[in-house]
């Protein structure tokens, strides 16, 4: 199974955001995480897109950077809007020369008779 939105460009930009209020505080994964009662590891593994979190995770995370939710879901929303605004490049449609036809299949007992 494919996993894409904790792989978005949106779950990248909240990735950003927590990453960068918490240097700017001058924290590190082991700071946060000990004021969490977590581990350090699950700060890295936010950090890095591998565990996502509920908004409850990330209004104790946001507190910990002395942000609030709100300044949170503010900064995202900028962040996103801008990222909305760019224009899409567009992909040239893909030619079918040079691909194989795909043709039906027979099945074992036609090929046997």
């Amino acid at each position: 199974m494919k996993r894409t939105s904790i792989y978005s460009t949106e779950h990248a930009q909240l990735i950003d955001i927590l990453r960068e209020w918490r240097l700017e505080v001058g924290l590190s994964q082991s700071e946060v995480a000990k004021r969490l009662k977590r581990p350090q590891t699950y700060v890295s593994a936010i950090e890095v897109g591998r565990q996502s979190v509920t908004v409850f995770q990330l209004r104790d995370l946001c507190r910990v950077y002395g942000r609030t939710l709100a300044q949170f879901v503010a900064e995202l929303e900028k962040r996103l809007e801008t990222i909305d605004q760019r224009p899409r490049t567009v992909r040239p449609k893909r030619s079918d020369a040079g691909k194989a036809k795909r043709t039906p299949q027979t099945s074992r007992r036609a090929d046997r008779s």
